[in-house]
């Protein structure tokens, strides 16, 4: 990818990037945060807390003294301790908290900096988040949105580039007797439909990658490796693959594919509008 710091960004005359944003305003970490909290004590023995059955599942407890959260044991800090929660937890700061009203799209982004976040209600802890919770639905909505828009711009940006279908002849022989044989049966059953919205993401990429960024190597390059990366990440959230997705789950991971989907959404606006 040409710009790795580049963040998803919406465009405002699209339709997709409107609803994205929608999303983003009505889908937050509230929605995908952990509770009840389950916590523990000060003065519990650190090594005693994920033998316990409620902590078992987790690798960090929030320590709760009183009313206020104080702190968090992290599972590899317990396994060595010998004394108190208080000696082997860390204790509460800023980076730890995250507002329940966070984006969840700022969230993939935010989870590169720490495998959890304690989500604050009000003035109040009263969730947890963590790299886990990536797997969660809301998440799956929003990443569907965004490889959606990516596609559909790529299709856009192939109707710009070409007269009718002359994109074809980037395909293969194969591909594209497939092609026309979905479309003359869509046809006959009275579908309306133009035959470029029978292409898979494979077939755009194909067909963008030598017909569009045949001469700009460097770039061609990137686009062939990161959309390869990309169709991995929407067939897994297509099709609801757990393991696939789990798999691409670290927040590093995530958030950078994210960012080369947002990359390439700008990119081909951009051959967009020089077409237009």
């Amino acid at each position: 990818m040409s710009s790795g710091e580049v963040a998803y960004t919406q465009t405002t005359d699209d339709p997709l990037a409107l609803v994205l944003e929608s999303l983003e305003k009505g889908l937050h970490v509230n929605l995908i945060a952990g509770r009840p909290l389950i916590t523990c004590g000060p003065d519990d023995g650190a090594a005693e807390v994920f033998q316990r059955p409620d902590c078992a599942p987790f690798d960090q407890v929030p320590v709760r003294d009183g009313e206020r959260i104080v702190g968090v044991l992290e599972k590899n800090q317990a396994a060595t301790s010998t004394g108190r929660v208080a000696d082997a937890m860390l204790r509460l700061e800023d980076r730890m908290l995250l507002e329940a009203s966070t984006g969840i799209l700022e969230y993939l982004h935010l989870a590169v900096g720490g495998a959890y976040h304690l989500v604050v209600s009000g003035n109040r802890v009263d969730g947890i988040v963590t790299r886990s919770d990536l797997l969660k639905l809301p998440v799956r909505v929003v990443l569907f949105t965004v490889l959606t828009h990516l596609e559909t711009t790529m299709a856009s940006t192939i109707k710009a580039s070409f007269q009718e279908d002359e994109w074809l002849q980037y395909l293969t022989e194969q591909r594209q007797e497939k092609l026309k044989g979905e479309f003359k049966q869509a046809k006959q059953l009275n579908t309306y439909a133009d035959l470029l919205s029978f292409t898979q993401w494979a077939d755009k990429r194909e067909i963008i990658s030598k017909g569009i960024l045949a001469k700009q190597t460097n770039k061609k390059s990137d686009f062939d490796k990161e959309l390869e990366e990309l169709e991995l990440l929407r067939n897994a959230v297509m099709h609801s693959n757990m393991d696939l997705l789990s798999s691409l789950i670290h927040a590093t991971q995530l958030s950078s594919l994210v960012k080369q989907a947002s990359y390439w959404i700008k990119y081909l606006s951009e051959e967009l509008k020089s077409e237009g």
